[in-house]
């Protein structure tokens, strides 16, 4: 079994905390994911749309301006132009599973430009001190290189700080949740004790910002859906809520959280992967790598192409 030595990426702990396994497959064995989830791609969208809204003008869009800004984000996110999948996507793009998600994909198209359109005239974004936008970072502590990308950090009206991390997930996190998030706790340190790369004229240039945001925010997009008929007193064409949700991270919590990641890196680097069961609440049946990981099973090559039948599903369900 070979071993991952890092750099680590928030997102490499989630998938190896939710199923070690389907981590091993694909940062070890570079399994390409099956599909590509149609929200993965809008959101990739979004947050494309988003930086160059705030880096070109920042300045409030109709509706029909902001579908005819989208669209071009949009179809070159279709064809994986985009530069999350540019950025973390070597193999052959996978097709994307429309069927993955209950609406057509027309309506889902319509509900990314109603979020656009609305993102681009809340005050809060208009008048935003965005200090950087899609930032990468690099960060070492215990021997542990990690880097990642981080969607805004903003400059509030008392000169302070704020991480904001857009999100196009169905539902908005519980404040537990927030409060506990590695990701977030991860981009902090990496505020305070990490390089950023902002690009310059001739090639990457390094600085540090040197200090913890005073707060995080989770922007929920989906929260600039408006109703299209009346719910628990909303109205035709409300807003579902503030997308801004809250938390902070104090500096206890900060080197607590140092002390699990290094626990988690540690054994990422053992080499152990073992696959987690339904019942553990780790595999929902529906994982990217679901085909490669029964094949594993059987003792079939993993990139076998096989028709799952309920009977190979009987043991996740």
């Amino acid at each position: 079994m070979h071993k991952f030595t890092g750099p680590f990426h928030q997102s490499d702990i989630y998938k190896y905390l939710t199923c070690p396994f389907s981590f091993y497959l694909h940062k070890i064995l570079n399994i390409p994911e099956s599909y590509r989830h149609p929200n993965t791609v809008t959101g990739s969208a979004l947050h494309w749309a988003i930086d160059s809204w705030h880096s070109q003008q920042q300045s409030p869009l109709t509706h029909l301006q902001a579908h005819d800004f989208f669209q071009d984000f949009w179809h070159k996110t279709l064809q994986g132009l985009d530069p999350m999948t540019l950025a973390h996507n070597s193999a052959p793009l996978p097709q994307i599973k429309w069927e993955a998600i209950d609406q057509q994909q027309n309506d889902l198209i319509d509900d990314a430009v109603s979020v656009f359109f609305n993102y681009t005239n809340q005050e809060h974004n208009l008048s935003a001190r965005v200090l950087h936008s899609e930032i990468t970072f690099g960060l070492v502590f215990y021997n542990n290189q990690f880097e990642g990308t981080m969607d805004q950090i903003r400059i509030n009206d008392s000169g302070n700080l704020e991480l904001w991390d857009f999100k196009f997930s169905k539902v908005a996190p519980s404040q537990v949740y927030l409060d506990r998030s590695f990701q977030f706790s991860l981009y902090a340190i990496a505020m305070k004790e990490g390089a950023l790369y902002v690009p310059g004229q001739d090639a990457l240039e390094l600085i540090q910002i040197g200090e913890y945001p005073e707060k995080i925010v989770w922007y929920h997009l989906r929260n600039l859906i408006p109703y299209k008929r009346s719910y628990k007193g909303f109205q035709p064409g409300d807003l579902r809520g503030d997308p801004r949700i809250h938390t902070t991270r104090s500096e206890t919590q900060l080197k607590n959280t140092k002390k699990d990641l290094r626990k988690i890196c540690t054994m990422m680097k053992s080499g152990h992967f073992p696959r987690s069961g339904r019942d553990t609440g780790g595999c929902n049946g529906f994982c990217r790598h679901l085909d490669a990981c029964m094949n594993h099973l059987e003792n079939l090559p993993l990139d076998y192409q096989r028709q799952a039948t309920v009977a190979d599903l009987a043991d996740l369900f």
